[in-house]
């Protein structure tokens, strides 16, 4: 079920006050855990980009994800990707990975993270004007649970829960927008326990 309400006031207000950058209104489907299994994996339409913070590129589910990030200044970029992050306080792997039952490659989507205790923006560039577009978003497996909203604008998906060993399993979200704007934000905002924290995101062409 698609959600254009306003989540979570605290996420708004954090976008609203660190983005200078475009954002068209997302509609958020139901927040989902992470089973492992490949098929959590959307291949609807064609893929326009993928990146995760692993340390290189992987391919899940017949998604080639980019990966090995360079990071300077809070600026997070993945070689030609149409995808970047910005105000970035931190890249890097921390806390348990996901259960060894796991897919090998699902395993590495989810084991490294970028994070910003006050939140930060993630960029989509060079899309086409009227474009429908699929966000999927997962959450790194970590030390703690912090939890992370994402949001475009008034719209938020609701906090995102990060994995903790065998207490608490990693989450996904997927969204969707058309765009009207060449450029697209996403803020991944700190939840109820504070820090932006993803790990890896798709966009694909609908």
């Amino acid at each position: 079920m698609k959600n254009l309400s306003v989540a979570c006031l605290v996420c708004v207000s954090s976008f609203l006050f660190n983005s200078s950058s475009h954002a068209a209104l997302m509609g958020w489907d139901n927040v989902k855990n992470a089973t492992g299994n490949v098929g959590n994996i959307v291949t609807d339409g064609s893929l326009f980009d993928a990146v995760t913070m692993f340390s290189s590129d992987l391919t899940v589910n017949g998604v080639d994800f980019t990966g090995n990030a360079s990071s300077s200044g809070g600026a997070v970029t993945f070689g030609t990707s149409n995808i970047s992050f910005n105000g970035v306080a931190s890249t890097q792997n921390y806390g348990s990975p996901a259960p060894s039952s796991w897919d090998s490659g699902y395993r590495d989507l989810v084991n490294n993270g970028a994070w910003h205790a006050n939140g930060f923006n993630m960029v989509i560039n060079n899309l086409t004007l009227g474009e429908e577009y699929l966000v999927q978003i997962w959450n790194p497996y970590w030390d703690s649970n912090w939890k992370t909203d994402y949001c475009t604008g008034t719209s938020c998906s609701g906090d995102v829960n990060h994995g903790v060993g065998s207490s608490a399993i990693s989450q996904y979200v997927t969204g969707s927008f058309i765009a009207d704007s060449s450029t697209q934000t996403i803020f991944a905002a700190p939840g109820s326990n504070s820090y932006g924290l993803p790990s890896s995101i798709q966009v694909r062409s609908q």
